[in-house]
């Protein structure tokens, strides 16, 4: 059994038509897949908001992420705490009353 984070391999021979399919598919860490979740909230918070200020939102979820990028994967104290962070900054962002974001 492959360990979390590792690489899954695949590959279908097919006879005949001489056609190889191979799939690689990549196992998340639980952390990982709480950014990745926390990431979908933030773009699904942001469609709700008015359309005129929509893509400020979804360009501010963007910037967030992308500058916290290069953390380290096994740095886990600050990711918990980015991720606790940012809960917190959707939260806030999710209210009725946040109409815009620059």
């Amino acid at each position: 059994m492959p360990s979390k984070g590792s690489f899954l391999t695949s590959a279908t021979f097919t006879t005949g038509s001489g056609t190889l399919q191979e799939s690689h598919t990549m196992r998340y860490s639980g952390l990982q897949r709480e950014v990745f979740k926390l990431y979908r909230q933030c773009l699904r918070a942001a469609s709700r908001k008015p359309e005129t200020s929509r893509q400020h939102f979804r360009e501010a979820a963007q910037r967030e992420f992308r500058r916290n990028q290069d953390v380290d994967k096994k740095d886990f104290s600050a990711i918990e705490a980015l991720l606790r962070m940012g809960s917190r900054k959707l939260e806030l962002y999710s209210s009725p009353g946040v109409r815009d974001i620059h």
